[in-house]
């Protein structure tokens, strides 16, 4: 069906996202490259020919009528789910849709009355292709990262829990408590699954390790706890000691700080062979995160130092990226940690510093841990 571009200004839900709810994502950006084209051709003269230029939106409904001399079409639970970035775009090209003559400026909708859950699911993944769709887009619709977003959000009403890549937090949500998916999933690879050298790699995470790490019981603090831990690594971050080639690749090494963290807790509490629920560390986390984390940063940079010394006598070239990707990276990293701990116990105090008192800020109960996540 040809809508006008006018007409497409009116559809009600543009604004406020409610009608791309089953789209697999939110809009990007007016400076995706998707979106920079439509909104040129709609300012040339090219706008009259958008129909042909542009794929066609496609929208879901649970039902819809048109009237006898089908010149008026009435949807019921419209939603568009491919669509989403041409019709932001299109909506912020207002003024200039409204000075086109009527008659002027198409675009190519295809309506689908579709009342079942799993069709309407896979219809939203199958026809996104225009800006690339990347696997945690696909997920973002699933029922495990709905039910994860429902019950994060039950138990903390100021927090936030984004499943669409371009969501915006909402003005009445706490920073602090927003999570998004992908990051959550990257934290879930470094404490759960004890494999930060994975963590960096986020098509992985959102398919072959997805049922992994993605769990639909899984305990809404430990959410909100694996988070705490990384807003206090990145409110750190400008200030941390680390090596120079370490602090160069923040993106995957934040992860690496991270599991640093859980394993000087297993290694303290006497269970370096399992990891601490993230929810029995969370008050650790919210007062004593600086001086935890600062302890991770010292078995990193033994761990590279260690690493780097052995490239050195092997004669091999050494790449610290290509480490930090690698499985010997966390070993490395797990014996810098049992180092770490054997020194703060063998030593009442060191240079003022109490050590005792660091080792119960980082000891958990041991019935507050369980088994490692199995990811290769």
């Amino acid at each position: 069906m040809a809508v006008s571009l006018r007409e497409c200004l009116n559809i009600p839900g543009i604004t406020d996202g409610r009608l791309f709810r089953k789209n697999v994502r939110q809009f990007l950006s007016s400076n995706n490259k998707v979106n920079r084209d439509l909104r040129n051709t709609l300012r040339s003269e090219r706008v009259r020919d958008f129909f042909f230029y542009h794929n066609g939106i496609t929208a879901l409904c649970q039902k819809f009528d048109l009237n006898d001399n089908n010149s008026q079409l009435t949807v019921e639970d419209l939603s568009v789910v491919n669509g989403c970035q041409s019709l932001t775009t299109i909506y912020s090209e207002s003024e200039r849709i409204r000075s086109l003559p009527n008659g002027e400026g198409y675009v190519l909708f295809r309506f689908y009355e579709i009342p079942q859950r799993e069709l309407a699911d896979r219809i939203s993944i199958y026809t996104n292709s225009q800006s690339a769709v990347k696997p945690r887009d696909l997920r973002s619709n699933d029922r495990v990262m709905l039910s994860l977003k429902k019950a994060y959000e039950s138990v903390y009403k100021d927090g936030f829990f984004i499943t669409q890549r371009g969501t915006k937090r909402p003005a009445d949500c706490d920073v602090e408590k927003t999570v998004g998916c992908a990051e959550f999933g990257k934290a879930l690879m470094a404490w759960q699954c004890q494999r930060p050298n994975i963590a960096y790699n986020e098509k992985r995470l959102f398919d072959e390790y997805y049922k992994t790490l993605f769990r639909p019981d899984y305990d809404p603090q430990s959410i909100l706890a694996l988070q705490t831990w990384m807003n206090a690594i990145d409110r750190a971050w400008p200030n941390l000691t680390l090596n120079d080639a370490l602090k160069a690749g923040k993106s995957y090494v934040r992860f690496h700080l991270l599991y640093a963290v859980s394993a000087l807790i297993a290694q303290a509490s006497g269970h370096d062979d399992k990891v601490a629920h993230p929810a029995a560390t969370l008050p650790v986390a919210q007062h004593h995160a600086t001086e935890i984390i600062s302890l991770g940063v010292n078995c990193l940079n033994e761990a590279l130092k260690g690493a780097m010394l052995s490239a050195q006598v092997a004669d091999k070239v050494f790449s610290p990226q290509n480490w930090s990707k690698n499985l010997g990276s966390v070993q490395a990293e797990t014996l810098a940690t049992s180092t770490v701990v054997s020194m703060l116990a063998g030593f009442s105090s060191q240079a003022g510093l109490n050590t005792q008192d660091i080792l119960t800020k980082l000891k958990v109960p041991a019935h507050e841990f369980g088994l490692r996540w199995m990811a290769e």
